[in-house]
């Protein structure tokens, strides 16, 4: 219990430093006086190119800074959780790929948040479940569907203030970067072959010395009855060597 305690902390960890910066930012701002919006990004123009890097880490209030800091930490935390290895690349390549396509096409005014982090991290999250159909990864889907189901509207083109381009780049740039990342690093990998290993113990006759198991011949105490010899047994199929007959 304590162990999972400790997993469960250094996977919020990223998600409330990350949050922190932005929340200090904010504060920095506050007491400057001034606003910091001149600093987001800015659409088709050279000066405004600087904004895929800043725009995540500025807000327009404390309101739309709350708004993303719950979603932020809870999404970092699924995917440190689940998504290890990935998570270690996923925020940065989010952050550049959705402000790069917001700033290619979006709409002539100052766009500053990290709602195209957020969009980008609920999309990882959704789509991933689905692409890599592990139990786990399917639970965060259903779990993401359930907590942002509505997240698509934001995508779409509406008036007002919001940034609905960021919104769709970084939904696009979730979705692209959870094929690019689908492959189950060796990490999560050897996690899996544990779990695995701990559910399906193998009998004590069981040889699993080479690259196939095969059951060696039990002993007159633990079996009279000697099983025929010339057989492999395979994760996959029986094989027959006298035959080189297999059966799925």
């Amino acid at each position: 219990m304590q162990e999972e305690k400790k997993h469960l902390f250094r996977s919020m960890l990223p998600g409330l430093v990350l949050a922190g910066v932005m929340w200090l930012i904010k504060l920095l701002e506050t007491l400057s006086g001034n606003s910091w919006s001149k600093y987001g990004l800015y659409p088709k123009e050279i000066f405004g190119i600087k904004g895929i890097l800043t725009m995540p880490f500025l807000h327009a209030d404390y309101a739309h800074l709350i708004a993303n800091t719950i979603p932020l930490v809870v999404l970092l935390t699924f995917i440190h959780i689940n998504y290890q290895e990935s998570a270690k690349k996923l925020p940065g390549w989010l952050i550049f790929a959705s402000g790069l396509w917001t700033w290619s096409f979006a709409r002539p005014s100052f766009h500053i948040g990290a709602s195209g982090l957020v969009y980008g991290l609920i999309s990882f999250v959704l789509f991933s479940g689905f692409i890599r159909r592990d139990r786990p990864s399917l639970a965060l889907s259903f779990l993401v569907i359930f907590l942002y189901g509505g997240f698509i509207w934001g995508m779409l083109p509406q008036g007002g203030n919001v940034s609905w381009e960021g919104h769709l780049s970084g939904g696009i740039a979730g979705f692209i970067f959870a094929f690019a990342f689908s492959k189950p690093s060796e990490d999560e990998t050897e996690i899996e072959d544990d779990l695995v290993a701990e559910e399906l113990p193998l009998p004590n006759n069981v040889n699993t010395s080479s690259s196939y198991i095969y059951f060696s011949p039990p002993t007159s105490s633990q079996n009279p009855e000697v099983p025929p010899q010339n057989f492999h047994l395979n994760y996959l199929y029986y094989e027959e060597t006298e035959l080189s007959q297999k059966t799925d």
